[in-house]
């Protein structure tokens, strides 16, 4: 199972703003940074929202 701190710390690294869900080798959906952003508390987001508006 992926964090959310992890798939913040990938889409930064990337620079990307989404990244695909897999289960094995199908894809089962997508994620966004906003959407991982939104369901951490306020203490947890500073930083990565910070990014989110400047990328």
């Amino acid at each position: 199972m992926t964090t959310a701190r992890e798939i913040l710390r990938t889409t930064g690294s990337h620079k990307v703003r989404r990244l695909p869900l897999i289960d094995g080798h199908p894809l089962v959906g997508m994620v966004a940074r906003a959407d991982v952003a939104r369901a951490l508390p306020d203490t947890s987001v500073g930083d990565p929202m910070e990014t989110l508006i400047t990328s």
